[in-house]
């Protein structure tokens, strides 16, 4: 904490910290993005908009237990039971799957 009470040194911390809250930001809603985009390729079943406007680390997708058991075992995409999903645990090739 002594780096905190040198005035250069914490003006860099709060920059960085700054950085890289805006990444995970944007690194969240573009996976969101991805999400809804293969869903709404791959499963039409269902509308999948409202994932949209959803906002924060996590989205509730409304997948039922079994798929998201499937999901889980086969592909590795953690969730709940309840369908609730952390946009921070996808990728890229996971968001595929999940369409």
């Amino acid at each position: 904490m002594l780096f905190l009470c040198q005035p250069n040194l914490s003006i860099l911390t709060v920059l960085c910290c700054s950085l890289f809250e805006q990444e995970m930001a944007e690194r969240m809603n573009k996976m969101r993005r991805l999400l809804v985009s293969n869903l709404e390729k791959h499963c039409t079943f269902r509308e999948w908009s409202f994932l949209s406007g959803q906002s924060g680390m996590f989205a509730y997708t409304g997948l039922d237990a079994k798929v998201c058991k499937e999901l889980m075992r086969s592909y590795h995409v953690y969730l709940l039971l309840t369908g609730r999903i952390s946009l921070s645990g996808l990728t890229e090739k996971k968001c595929r799957v999940c369409g």
